[in-house]
């Protein structure tokens, strides 16, 4: 890991020295740009989440000064409607920068450091969890590993109806790879045999006055369905209802219309799509890296992930050239140029 950060510093800082980020960032500007992150969290709190999914304050607030005079920046839908009427190519590449889930803290300190910038952001909400007042599954799981890794190893074995499996629990991130691959029925089962439980302090959502503050102040709330689950995997009817209920809910919270769906874990085949765009939305977000350019698929746009692992140097600050670097798709074109070559 040491020696993969330390090789991305340096070609990140090699890009940013020899000029080469000046004709990616001129191609960004034929575009749109989507950033994505999750949670703002102070560095001691890290630790105790997933890995690359928070960064700290200081980081967003680094990143978003150095986009307030870079960049044009605007919310996600604003980008959508650029794109659909081919009204990109200004002077600054134009940049939407999106949070998932609905955690708090994107209320206390990712909405309040985008302000003193003069940006706002998208925030998009699963509404069992904001405003409903639930916990995400992933959290619910997350907690159990966390005090009791066998009763987890066990539900888990009880689920598959395989031997019980200490490598499937030795981490967080095997932990959660292996409810991701149960599948939708079975994933549920096992988080349910863990035990109910609440969020806390550490996982509290917005409240409805937190969502309709955002709206009020210019921030952009928009759907991440109702229960974050993998969309794929559900029904015709289930697939509806996540879509329908979700965008339902924040238009009669917010009394405006949604637009914009972000699909959990950026899970989303031709069906799935589908189903959004005939649930009313006019646009969609994945995790699929890379620049949305005018004529592309309004409901499969490409979100760069503005992970900590990527945008920060050996000490977790902001690297400059880093950011720029995934802001502006090097890393995302050399992972597609890597993907190519190893096939």
């Amino acid at each position: 890991m040491i020696a993969k950060e330390r090789l991305r510093l340096w070609v990140d800082a090699a890009a940013a020295g020899a000029g080469l980020l000046a004709p990616l960032r001129a191609r960004a500007r034929r575009g749109a740009t989507l950033l994505m992150y999750h949670r703002i969290l102070p560095r001691e709190a890290i630790g105790d989440y997933f890995e690359g999914l928070a960064i700290e304050p200081e980081t967003l607030e680094a990143q978003a000064r150095w986009l307030a005079r870079e960049c044009e920046v605007v919310v996600a839908r604003e980008a959508a409607r650029r794109l659909a009427a081919g009204d990109t190519g200004g002077s600054r590449p134009v940049v939407a920068v999106t949070f998932d889930d609905g955690y708090r803290d994107n209320f206390q300190q990712a909405a309040m450091i985008l302000e003193r910038h003069g940006l706002r952001g998208t925030f998009f909400v699963s509404t069992d969890f904001a405003p409903g007042g639930g916990i995400l599954w992933c959290d619910a799981a997350a907690r159990a590993w966390r005090e009791d890794r066998q009763s987890c190893r066990l539900a888990l074995a009880e689920a598959t109806g395989s031997p019980a499996d200490d490598g499937a629990v030795a981490t967080l991130d095997a932990w959660m790879g292996r409810l991701k691959r149960l599948g939708h029925a079975r994933r549920n089962a096992v988080v349910a045999a863990l035990g109910p439980r609440e969020p806390d302090d550490f996982e509290a959502p917005m409240d409805a006055m937190m969502l309709r503050s955002l709206h009020a102040r210019g921030h952009e709330v928009a759907s991440h369905t109702c229960s974050h689950p993998m969309m794929p995997e559900l029904d015709d009817e289930a697939l509806d209802a996540e879509c329908v209920r979700s965008r339902s809910v924040l238009e009669e919270l917010l009394g405006a219309p949604v637009e914009g769906i972000c699909y959990p874990n950026g899970r989303a085949d031709a069906r799935v799509r589908e189903a959004a765009a005939r649930a009313g939305y006019r646009y969609g977000c994945t995790t699929r890296p890379g620049l949305n350019l005018p004529g592309g698929d309004a409901m499969m746009l490409s979100r760069n992930h503005a992970s900590r692992l990527a945008v920060t140097d050996r000490d977790g600050r902001h690297h400059e050239a880093s950011f720029a670097a995934v802001v502006f798709g090097l890393h995302a074109a050399l992972r597609g140029a890597w993907s190519r070559f190893a096939r």
